[in-house]
């Protein structure tokens, strides 16, 4: 898939902030039920937040991971995420 702005504007978020909460949403609430229905993901942290579309969640998925020391934050930049982020001009 490709990276749309709101993927970019998601690894961006995940680049500058830490992410000690991680959740699917169903128009901004909590996700119950049916997985289909799921239709955004929320980032939570102590500095600030953010809700994408699952269709950005899931372009950008192969551009982050589980963050080496869980404790201190949940999701981290690949190599690859790095790269997309340089090249739309974010360092």
């Amino acid at each position: 898939m490709k990276l749309t702005s709101e993927s970019l504007r998601l690894l961006r978020w995940i680049d500058e902030n830490r992410c000690t909460k991680s959740a699917w949403l169903t128009n901004g609430k909590p996700a119950k039920g049916s997985p289909e229905k799921w239709n955004q993901h929320g980032l939570y942290g102590p500095n600030g937040s953010i809700i994408v579309s699952s269709d950005a969640w899931f372009a950008a998925l192969h551009c982050f991971g589980p963050h080496p020391d869980q404790t201190v934050n949940i999701w981290a930049l690949t190599d690859a995420g790095r790269t997309a982020l340089s090249e739309a001009g974010h360092e």
